[in-house]
């Protein structure tokens, strides 16, 4: 009887040596102003159709190609700097929902707004 109680033990101590071996571990990279962000305070996020991901910030909008960002703001065609809302449709325009309730879109490299 005691020796299978030893080889009990001797499984559970195997057994949590090996898990830690077989778990994933997540890599996060944190992103502010200094690496090229808009601004520090992220509203929204989304990705449009083309795997660009785009940042609703409150110093403008940012899209990040998975190494740089474009930022976008009032000089560059925006409504307002503080976006809250981003959505992209079917025909390939990313859209933009302002501060101000004001919206514009991006499409092919311009921001129209009306």
């Amino acid at each position: 009887m005691r020796i299978y109680l030893y080889y009990i033990i001797l499984f559970f101590i195997a057994i949590g040596y090996y898990t830690p071996g077989c778990s994933q571990h997540y890599v996060f990279k944190h992103y502010s102003k200094e690496n090229g962000l808009a601004g520090n305070v992220v509203y929204c996020v989304s990705q449009d159709k083309d795997g660009f991901m785009w940042f609703g910030t409150d110093n403008g909008v940012s899209r990040f190609d998975g190494k740089n960002f474009t930022n976008f703001t009032t000089e560059r065609g925006l409504t307002d700097n503080e976006v809250l809302e981003i959505f992209s449709d079917s025909r390939g325009r990313t859209w933009f929902v302002s501060l101000s309730s004001a919206i514009c879109y991006y499409y092919q490299g311009e921001v129209y707004s009306p």
